[in-house]
């Protein structure tokens, strides 16, 4: 197959590779709308070689102003071939504006046989791909068919920056004559852009276009694409007896969609003022998808009012101005799913007319957009409109008193947009001829305009072919501290800008700067760009200087990362770089680079139990960037024990006889060339046996609760001491979930933390009980309300059991849970045997060594003890068992013996 590059920016040389951009297409007249899939198009914009170290720079070709010659060598007349009868010759005409169109046209190319000859040429976007075409076929004859690949909708199809529709189609006659000229006599002309033949309009456009080439035509009547988002290949109307098959590219993920927005009854509106919508249903289909366009007041100036309506098929923005004949009204236009507030994205494309003005320069109706997804714009030429641009949005100014024709009419591009924003001025309507003026959205196509405006923005890629393992647009590298600087973008770094726009500068902003950093220029810039010194404050260095794409692809490539310290943070450096246009910016491309530093060691946390060897390895968590395995060295020992350490991290400590309480020791980690900052390990010895079996009592020591909140430190220690002195060995503290989780998803243990600290200081051991619940789930100022949602509560238990790993090893959940005073919903075993199942797996999964112990039972007015017996026995009917580890219980007086066969009977 022969591959004919209509536009030579398409030309793929040696080294040129095509960098992304966009470009609107033709559009309609008054403002129109069209929303088309996804798309990946390219500039045409040339990239000049900088006049230094070319050997490294893309070259690419400077694309030529007028429609293209036919090839240097025309292929010969199929009919003078001595195959000419076995052989169908084929030419495909792709539009450069179809999504991914570099990958359909790959597919197309593997579809020539022996019998079949299919020639493609794609049509530069930029350019009037039907005068595109026209040029290819006027040196053309005895074709078997043409396929034209491009968008559609129905009633038409377009073509690079063109289109051809029912009312656009008789002032295209000597171009559709030429195409078929070009076709032998029962030549086929198949249009696959979706929905061209659907419904009437369809119907009569294939009609007249059939009539005007005198070809036997066939076109899609749905969507032709992708399966996957309901489009085939089948070309399903037909005029004539088409004879060529239909190409089919099932693995390309595309449609050759537009939408077409038509409306077709008065909108629905709601509201007035400020606030105020209208939602005109079911304008056309994305995708299959049906689509409502909804208008939204967001801003109106004082005294003035705004209304919406429709004439004919368009829709219709209507502004009353006040006594001073001034009004600014602004209009957040959506596209959702139909009936439904869902928005639904594509490229929107749309058109105002009827832009009126004065010769004096205070009286005009004007537009203004919002650059965030703006591409390009389309004028008449002449015109009488003034249209500004800025790096944040579109203004046309109507300057004469005009009828809604191309003369007065601008249209506007935005690629991907699910809403845009619009702004409706009027100065002086009392000069325009009255204060009630009209702003029409119209879809048909059916003004013409013959002026393009591109406002592309930039195109920056770090990495042009990925090669470092980044994606997209970005770049990653590796630094070794004492190595040279290393660069920010790889050696195939691609920037494109739109025609006619110019690189004024480049940001370049170390985000995360570390000590020690700096960016800085590796060598001479080229092409008059200059390099601003690092500003360590801002991570931040410019490059300056209007200057072409290449010497900026020079110039970016030309900064390095280095840092001034041998042993710098490990972080990953994130360096952002954006480019600014005089139309524009860029987008943001982010180079990483990956700091090798010393090794990350992480301080460890233990726990064991009294007078039992506590084992482990320091290393376990410690991490090294390049994954080399890691040594240990100790570096000092523990306090109150007997510690084993080993170079590979393990180490044994074993606590001196019935000491209870925390030890520490310190060690660094080396990789073999660096070593860490010192890493602290904290044991903590426990007092708290595990359960034993048979009914054994286990004493826990003294009741905390709430005495200590709002005590001094030295308060505190005293009665510490006081306790210690006494010969308590264990501590049993209130964790409150209403006091550290009181404002919802932020923890706050910071009292606790204290207190907790101080106990083991005293070289106690602590119980943890956890209770309470706070106002923000249960809507009562009384904390002991339960907890209606188990699981709410089973969340912070473990949290707050992972906030004290290697600190309080046992947990006691609720306090008396069988006193309505505590359980303010009243006495319920098998409620609170819910908030156990939830609880008990949620800290086993923390700390699978933990001892979880029922709320202690309190003796109940009128039954004392026995009543904690039977609320006991009622948690096992309910399923309590294998959801604690011990009961706890407050007799509160003695004896108390018997009571404890009491529950030995009911755990039986």
């Amino acid at each position: 197959m022969i591959r004919s590059f209509v536009s030579k920016w398409l030309a793929k040389e040696p080294g040129v590779r095509p960098f992304p951009s966009a470009r609107p297409q033709s559009l309609a007249s008054h403002l129109q709308l069209e929303a088309l899939e996804p798309r990946t198009l390219f500039s045409g914009a040339p990239v000049e070689a900088p006049a230094e170290d070319s050997g490294t720079v893309e070259e690419s070709v400077t694309p030529e102003p007028s429609a293209p010659s036919a090839p240097e060598t025309p292929p010969s007349d199929p009919a003078e071939s001595s195959d000419a009868t076995t052989t169908s010759n084929e030419i495909v005409f792709l539009s450069g504006d179809v999504s991914d169109y570099q990958n359909l046209a790959d597919r197309i190319s593997g579809l020539s046989t022996r019998d079949r000859n299919i020639e493609l040429i794609i049509i530069d976007p930029a350019n009037d791909g039907i005068g595109e075409i026209t040029g290819v076929l006027q040196n053309r004859s005895g074709l078997d068919a043409v396929h034209i690949l491009s968008h559609g909708s129905s009633g038409g199809f377009g073509v690079g920056g063109e289109w051809i529709t029912a009312d656009t189609l008789a002032s295209f006659q000597d171009d559709l004559g030429v195409w078929g000229a070009a076709l032998k006599e029962d030549g086929d002309l198949l249009i696959y852009g979706c929905d061209t033949s659907s419904g009437e309009i369809g119907e009569a456009f294939i009609a007249a276009l059939s009539a005007a080439t005198k070809a036997d035509v066939l076109a899609s009547n749905d969507a032709t694409g992708g399966a996957s988002l309901g489009g085939d290949w089948e070309l399903e109307a037909a005029i004539g007896e088409v004879e060529t098959p239909t190409l089919a590219i099932p693995d390309w993920n595309g449609l050759l969609a537009t939408l077409s927005i038509r409306i077709n009854g008065a909108p629905s509106v709601t509201g007035s003022g400020v606030g105020m919508t209208a939602r005109y249903a079911g304008v056309g289909t994305i995708g299959g998808v049906n689509v409502d366009l909804v208008g939204t007041v967001t801003s109106l100036s004082s005294n003035d009012s705004v209304s919406f309506s429709r004439t004919s098929d368009d829709a219709r923005v209507i502004i009353e101005t006040g006594s001073d004949n001034n009004a600014t009204a602004t209009v957040r236009w959506f596209l959702y799913r139909t009936g439904t507030n869902t928005p639904i994205a594509g490229d929107v494309t749309f058109a105002i007319s009827d832009l009126d003005g004065k010769e004096s320069a205070s009286a005009y109706e004007q537009v203004t957009v919002s650059r965030d997804s703006i591409i390009g714009y389309e004028i008449n030429n002449p015109t009488s409109l003034t249209v500004t641009t800025s790096p944040t949005e579109v203004t046309a100014r109507g300057t004469q008193d005009e009828d809604p024709d191309a003369t007065s009419t601008v249209r506007l591009l935005l690629s991907d947009a699910t809403y845009w924003d619009v702004t409706y001025t009027v100065a002086k309507s009392n000069q325009l001829g009255g204060s009630t003026r009209y702003f029409d959205h119209d879809g048909n196509r059916s003004i013409s305009l013959n002026r393009e405006v591109l406002l592309e923005a930039a195109s920056l890629d770090l990495d042009g072919d990925n090669s470092s393992g980044a994606s997209g647009a970005d770049y990653v590298a590796a630094f070794a501290p004492g190595d040279d600087p290393v660069a920010i973008a790889d050696s195939d770094i691609a920037i494109s800008v739109g025609s006619g726009s110019k690189i004024t500068s480049a940001t370049i902003t170390l985000t995360n700067a570390q000590a020690g950093d700096l960016l800085s220029a590796l060598g001479p810039l080229t092409g008059g760009i200059t390099a601003s010194a690092y500003n360590a404050g801002t991570g931040t260095l410019t490059l300056s200087g209007e200057a072409t794409a290449a010497n900026y692809q020079h110039a970016i490539s030309r900064i390095g990362y280095s840092s001034g310290l041998g042993n710098p943070s490990a972080t990953d450096r994130i360096i952002e770089i954006r480019l600014s246009t005089d139309s524009g910016h860029s987008n943001t491309a982010t180079a990483t680079i990956q700091v090798d530093g010393a090794p990350a060691p992480t301080d460890d946390s233990f726990s064991g139990e009294l007078d039992t060897p506590i084992s482990g390895n320091v290393l376990a968590n410690d991490t090294d960037r390049e994954g080399t395995k890691l040594s240990a060295t100790l570096v000092s020992g523990v306090g109150h024990g007997a510690l084993t350490f080993a170079a590979d991290g393990s180490f044994t400590y074993t606590p001196n006889a019935s000491y209870t309480g925390q030890d520490t020791f310190t060690y660094t980690a080396s990789d073999g060339t660096k070593t860490s900052a010192v890493a602290t390990v904290t044991i903590t010895v426990g007092s708290i046996p595990d359960v034993a079996p048979g009914g054994t009592t286990l004493v826990i020591g003294s009741q905390g609760l709430s005495w200590w909140r709002g005590l001094s430190d030295a308060d505190i220690n005293k009665a510490l001491d006081m306790s210690k002195a006494a010969g308590i060995t264990s501590m049993r503290i209130d964790i409150s979930w209403a006091v550290d989780e009181a404002t919802k998803g932020t923890y706050d243990w910071s009292t606790t933390d204290s207190l907790v600290t101080k106990i083991l200081a005293h070289q106690m051991s602590v119980l943890g009980m956890i209770y309470d619940t706070p106002t923000w789930l249960s809507g009562s100022t009384n904390p002991h309300t339960p907890p209606s949602d188990p699981a709410k509560f089973a969340a912070f238990a473990a949290a707050t059991a992972k906030h004290y790993l290697g600190q309080i090893s046992a947990w006691e959940i609720w306090n008396e849970p069988n006193l309505s005073v505590f359980w303010t919903t009243g006495r319920d075993a098998a409620a609170y045997t819910r908030l156990l199942k939830a609880v008990y797996p949620a800290i086993k999964a923390v700390n699978p060594n933990a001892v979880v112990i029922t709320g202690g039972l309190s003796p109940e007015p009128g039954t004392g003890l026995p009543g904690a017996v039977a609320y006991l026995a009622a948690m096992y009917a309910a399923g309590a068992a294998g959801y604690f580890d011990a009961v706890g219980l407050h007799p509160y007086y003695y004896p108390y013996v018997p009571i404890i066969d009491d529950i030995a009977a009911a755990h039986a």
